[in-house]
């Protein structure tokens, strides 16, 4: 992980811990540091709702379209993807942030996702891509945020659009453009 990742990893958390888990009302009952737990469990155990969940906690520094999912983090060493590993992990905060702001957040059903994309037919909806800047030769499968959230997979549950460029807008509301005001929003 380069400093700018990692910078951007403390970001998340302290977003996560300050004012996401807060606003939600979901209690953190533990921060996983162990790398391996965390490699299978996740970033962090939430209360919500009085169950347990193990939650990995995913940042980005620009906003896809897709959601960039890891199904090998290196092709060449057969090094599987957070897909594959994350095999005690109930679901995923996907946060993108604008300079140093979150402006969106997306819940994912984890369960659901593996579901999905268990039939290899759902997989054409994507785009399978490599990236040689990361761990290695990494494979991910590009999936269209609309989709997912059209399949009850994803849900947004923060936005800040007053701190969203145009074209980022563009990517979460391209049925509407141009753009009427959406109000900020917080689902649970």
């Amino acid at each position: 992980m380069n400093n700018k990742e990692n910078t951007l990893e403390k970001k998340g958390i302290e977003f996560c811990n300050n004012i996401l888990y807060p606003k939600m009302g979901w209690n953190i009952i533990e921060r996983i540091t162990d790398k391996e737990r965390q490699e299978i469990m996740g970033d962090v155990i939430l209360s919500i709702g009085g169950k347990k969940y193990n939650i990995d906690e995913k940042t980005a520094s620009y906003l896809h379209e897709d959601m960039i999912i890891e199904i090998m983090q290196d092709a060449i060493t057969n090094n599987m993807g957070w897909f594959s590993k994350l095999k005690k992990c109930d679901g995923l905060i996907y946060m993108y942030f604008n300079n140093s702001d979150v402006v969106i957040v997306y819940k994912v059903n984890l369960k659901k996702l593996r579901e999905l994309l268990t039939d290899i037919k759902n997989w054409e909806k994507g785009k399978l891509k490599s990236s040689t800047g990361g761990w290695g030769y990494t494979i991910n499968l590009c999936y269209p945020w609309k989709h997912l959230i059209n399949d009850e997979i994803v849900k947004i549950i923060y936005k800040q659009e007053h701190k969203m460029s145009m074209e980022d807008m563009d990517k979460i509301y391209p049925q509407y453009a141009p753009h009427s005001e959406i109000p900020f929003e917080v689902n649970k």
